[in-house]
């Protein structure tokens, strides 16, 4: 189990911002997993939450994915 995700306030508000603008629903549920992993939820509610299998989530939740998301949002 990794640990929580810790975001900037702007990083929150810029995925914030694309998850509004967003219309790709696995992209959707990307941006949802990051946000909920920062407020404190673990893998295993993400997983429930979203319906997604547990292994989708640890790969949502890659640190790399998470700097791949706001750097996209930036430009």
């Amino acid at each position: 189990m990794r640990h929580a995700i810790l975001l900037a306030y702007r990083q929150k508000k810029m995925l914030g911002s694309r998850h509004i603008m967003c219309r790709d629903k696995n992209e959707c549920d990307r941006i949802k997993a990051i946000l909920l992993s920062d407020e404190g939820w673990s893998e295993g509610m993400i997983s429930q939450a979203l319906r997604k299998h547990q292994t989708t989530i640890n790969r949502y939740l890659y640190p790399c994915d998470v700097k791949m998301l706001c750097q996209a949002q930036a430009r």
